[in-house]
């Protein structure tokens, strides 16, 4: 009997949990909107590539509504469905994905139902790692019922985001699918998707920060630089800002007048304490110390929370604890950065709204970028400008611009100091737009020679040829125009800055501009009528239209591939047809991505081998500031039948990222050597980083780099041959690129 009423209570007990446990309907069906635009920058939804498509209120499972996989197409079609998941805060070893399923009699489709996880390849761009499993569409089966689906698959390293999907490929088709689940390590995907936050629900300050200083003292802007790095601190450190238990952007308003305030150190220290207490006491910590630094590519420096004449004993004390503090891999404020997704959509508020006036959302505008570089950023201790000064020199530009034009121009000198050429920003306010109508050009092509020559490469005006030397514009000397416009370049490699400007020297608010330039030792001066500007930068020339005939590639047994022009449905005959030539020229210049195809083919025939050509690190969430190395990128196969011949592969300013990150794969061919002037130096995966005033900024967002952690950043790619381009080179119609690399294959 005592046995019985054992089994009966366990019984239940059972039945009791059971019913407790919520089921997990975050890939139902019931309360959904069917997205049909492309997955680039959306999360955490179902997406579907065919537009007849419906939700099924009357084909149903278990009361809830399915989704209808159909097209009316005669011809086969294919049909996707699937749920893009972020992995920004997920840590699984594996994934599980189960459904219902069932077809409709007259259905002639295969159904295939899997798993498909995404991850970043610098040399590609994106690469997707695919695992499905077919289902078998026996009619006598599954026509008319349900059938059961389920597949488990380990997380692959390194990957950004992992579609569950449903795909049919066929005529007439008509499937449902039903009851879709997904769990990671068994753990429900409604545990890490589309979750609510304490920060979210804080609304304080929406209109305007309220906030009016009085004009700034020596000590204020002291008592502003030093909230704005503690500010930072606890935003990245603090293990419960980082769960998401409060907006930060808000908590420093509710601060800052008080600190900024502070008569001296110790009131100054006082506010402070006060401050960090309202966020309870750290009560689990864990040793962060680094074990093996060779691994990490950036370590932050954190020495300044330990001093003690700054801020006495207590907040060293507390800053050490809130630096210690156990963290989970998650963060609220720091996500995966990829090309892929728009980081930080939500977290990180646009505020578009709000007036640039509005003093305190500027200067929280400057303390969250300072403080997203400085713990998000992969390069930010090789800046030009130390990072650590930063702040104390745009806090009183910040907190005192006069009018929204010094604004603007802060905005632009703060963003170029990271010195990065993936820098782009924009904004959804006027802040940063210019109308472009107001301007005027000339349809002219620039560069900048090795002799310091501003010269023209192209002209589509009959007062300037190609040759002619630059002296003045509109009656400025041309090296002051330059030194004006460089101060705003964003840029990686210091040799490149001029060439990232040369297209702004001819913008103008004129209907004519006056040139002064030099044409066979002779000065001349004329006034050319300029074309209305719409705000783009000049198309750069493209290559190797005329190489074949101008450098005779057939007679001398040579190849030439530009891979920004290369059709991917033409590479196999292309590699075909000069198996066999003396030396091949892979044309790199201008280029920054695309031509996928063509670039898995180049590789499979160059490469003899798999090569660990690449290493990359990211950013430690649970130490945020750290890089460390997470992936060894190999590419090649073992391929006895690869090419013989030298390889010679063109680079400048215009190869970057996943032009870099090619070039440096191509390297490892055998008797390959890359040619050129210094290319872009920013590579790999983009971060997108919202701002104040509807400003969406994007950056490098891991670290790339050599196996022997040699830079690529601010250095570009190792160059083999340089190329030195003179004016006179210019004006003599040489390709000084192309006549290096025609000596390199033909030398012995």
């Amino acid at each position: 009997m005592k046995h019985a009423l054992i089994v009966f209570f366990i019984s239940i007990s059972s039945t009791l949990f059971a019913q407790q446990q919520k089921e997990d309907s975050t890939l139902f069906f019931d309360d959904i909107s069917l997205n049909f635009t492309p997955v680039i920058n959306h999360i955490n939804s179902w997406y579907l590539t065919q537009n007849e498509s419906f939700v099924d209120h009357i084909t149903t499972y278990n009361s809830h509504k399915s989704l209808c996989l159909t097209s009316s197409l005669p011809s086969p079609t294919q049909i996707f469905a699937g749920y893009y998941i972020r992995m920004d805060d997920i840590v699984a070893d594996s994934i599980t994905f189960e459904c219902k399923y069932k077809c409709d009699p007259d259905n002639k489709a295969g159904l295939y139902i899997g798993i498909q996880q995404i991850y970043v390849n610098p040399a590609n761009s994106f690469k997707k790692a695919v695992t499905s499993s077919k289902i078998a569409n026996d009619q006598s089966i599954s026509a008319g019922n349900w059938q059961d689906f389920s597949i488990k698959e380990a997380i692959q390293p390194n990957v950004n985001a992992i579609f569950v999907y449903a795909l049919t490929s066929g005529s007439a088709t008509k499937v449902w699918i039903n009851d879709c689940k997904a769990y990671f390590d068994n753990k429900p995907l409604g545990d890490y998707v589309n979750l609510k936050y304490k920060a979210d629900e804080d609304r304080e300050f929406d209109k305007a920060s309220g906030i009016r200083l009085a004009p700034l003292t020596p000590k204020m802007i002291e008592n502003l630089e030093i909230l704005g790095k503690i500010w930072g601190f606890l935003k990245y450190y603090h293990p419960e800002v980082a769960k998401g238990n409060y907006n930060w952007d808000y908590e420093l308003f509710r601060v800052l007048p008080q600190i900024a305030n502070a008569k001296d150190k110790k009131e100054r220290n006082t506010f402070l304490n006060q401050w960090i207490d309202r966020y309870g006491e750290i009560k689990e910590t864990q040793n962060y110390s680094i074990s093996d630094s060779s691994m990490y590519s950036h370590i932050i420096d954190l020495d300044w929370i330990y001093d003690k004449k700054m801020f006495g004993d207590e907040l060293v004390s507390k800053f050490n604890l809130i630096r210690n503090a156990k963290r989970n891999h998650t963060h609220y404020y720091i996500q995966t950065y990829t090309s892929l997704t728009d980081s930080n959509k939500s977290r990180e508020p646009q505020y578009a709204d709000i007036s640039w006036e509005d003093q305190g959302f500027r200067l929280l505008t400057l303390f969250k970028f300072w403080n997203a570089m400085e713990y998000n950023f992969p390069f930010v201790d090789i800046t030009d400008r130390p990072w650590n000064l930063l702040l104390k020199e745009f806090v009183p530009r910040f907190a005192e611009t006069k009018n929204k034009n010094d604004y603007r121009n802060n905005l632009y000198e703060l963003f170029s100091c990271i010195n990065d050429s993936h820098t782009y920003y924009s904004s959804s306010s006027d802040l940063l737009s210019v109308s472009w109508s107001d301007y005027s050009t000339l349809p002219v092509q620039l560069t900048y020679t090795f002799d310091h020559q501003v010269v023209v490469t192209d002209s589509s005006v009959g007062e300037l040829k190609e040759g002619d030397v630059i002296l003045k514009i509109d009656n400025q000397d041309i090296d002051s125009l330059i030194e004006q416009k460089t101060h705003y370049a964003c840029v990686s490699v210091p040799s490149n800055v001029i060439h990232s400007i040369l297209y702004r020297l001819l913008i103008t608010k004129n209907s004519e501009i006056t040139v002064t330039y030099m044409r066979s030792d002779e000065e001349k001066t004329t006034i050319i009528d300029a074309t209305p500007y719409k705000g783009e930068r000049p198309l750069f020339p493209s290559f190797g239209d005329n190489y074949a005939e101008k450098y005779g590639f057939v007679s001398k047994n040579i190849a030439y591939i530009n891979i920004n022009t290369m059709q991917d449905d033409s590479i196999a005959d292309f590699i075909s047809k000069n198996k066999s030539t003396k030396g091949l020229i892979i044309d790199m210049r201008n280029h920054m991505g695309q031509r996928f195809i063509v670039n898995d083919a180049l590789i499979k025939w160059l490469l003899p081998k798999e090569v660990t050509y690449l290493w990359t690190s990211v950013n430690d969430k649970s130490n945020p500031g750290n890089f460390i190395c997470n992936d060894k990128i190999i590419t090649g196969t073992d391929n006895p039948n690869h090419y013989m011949g030298k390889v010679a592969i063109l680079v400048n300013e215009r190869t970057q990222s996943v032009g870099e990150a090619r070039s440096m794969a191509y390297r490892n061919a055998v008797n390959s050597r890359i040619i050129g002037s210094a290319s872009a130096g920013a590579i790999g995966p983009i971060s997108r980083f919202n701002l104040p005033m509807g400003i969406n900024f994007i950056y490098s967002a891991n670290g790339m780099y050599y196996p022997d952690w040699k830079p690529i950043q601010r250095k570009g790619v190792r160059i083999d041959i340089p190329i030195k381009e003179t004016v006179k080179d210019i004006r003599n119609g040489k390709d000084v690129w192309m006549e290096k690399a025609i000596q390199y294959i033909e030398s012995d």
